[in-house]
């Protein structure tokens, strides 16, 4: 049975394709869907990233993921913009969730549907998406998918693919987003294999390869421990002005 709130975002990221233009690539959509939304764990390995925006400012970024019913996720990357590289962290428990990244860590608590709401926006649009909503993902809403079309059969790599195309659409925060997406699908397994998303209104292109796709995978011991909150550092005491003498 699925969890309430798993039952919303299919309702969100499945049914919301109600008014599709294309039925089989709906149907298809809609089996993904249920999968990755219904399974008790859920593991993007190895996800390969990579984005240019209108500026031709180049992102790219190497990614695992896992997610499970329980509100748990643990987020893994590295990420290089330009020549700066940085590694990320982002791990719930069910109940904190614990950031860290570019020298800052810091820990929250964790809104009961959080790991859903990452899961159903990785699900439609892939790992930036899922990132964006990581901070706030109480600012979430209007998620949905609509204009599907079946393609042209496709590969990723030596492996055949059913590609659909589709628009995901969300409101964070004051920002409408809507991403023109187009998924490659293994036509047995049912698996992601990759992704193209594209934002016009920020003129933002992404593609997205993964390794696998895992549904009900046992996540090793110690995924979803939060790391301890670093010690606060002391506030550096105040220096006189120069050329003024300490006091004794």
């Amino acid at each position: 049975m699925l969890r309430p709130c798993t039952t919303v975002l299919a309702f969100l990221f499945a049914a919301s394709a109600a008014f599709a233009e294309d039925p089989a690539a709906q149907e298809l959509y809609k089996k993904v869907s249920d999968a990755v939304l219904g399974a008790k764990t859920v593991h993007f390995r190895e996800a390969k990233t990579s984005a240019t925006d209108k500026s031709g400012q180049k992102f790219e970024m190497s990614s695992d993921m896992w997610l499970t019913g329980d509100n748990q996720l643990s987020l893994r990357m590295q990420v290089k913009v330009g020549e700066h590289s940085q590694e990320m962290l982002a791990i719930c428990d069910g109940t904190t969730l614990g950031l860290s990244g570019d020298g800052h860590q810091e820990q929250k608590e964790a809104p009961k549907e959080f790991s859903s709401i990452v899961r159903g926006a990785l699900l439609a649009g892939g790992v930036m998406p899922a990132m964006s909503l990581m901070d706030h993902p109480e600012q979430f809403k209007n998620g949905g998918t609509s204009d599907f079309k079946a393609l042209a059969d496709g590969k990723v790599g030596d492996r055949a693919a059913t590609v659909i195309e589709y628009t995901f659409h969300f409101t964070s925060g004051n920002d409408d987003v809507a991403l023109g997406v187009k998924l490659y699908v293994d036509p047995v397994s049912l698996a992601i294999l990759k992704r193209e998303a594209t934002d016009p209104k920020e003129g933002l292109v992404i593609t997205e390869e993964y390794a696998g796709v895992e549904l009900d995978a046992a996540a090793p011991d110690g995924t979803f421990t939060v790391p301890p909150a670093a010690d606060p550092q002391p506030e550096p005491e105040p220096q006189p002005p120069a050329g003024e003498a300490e006091p004794k």
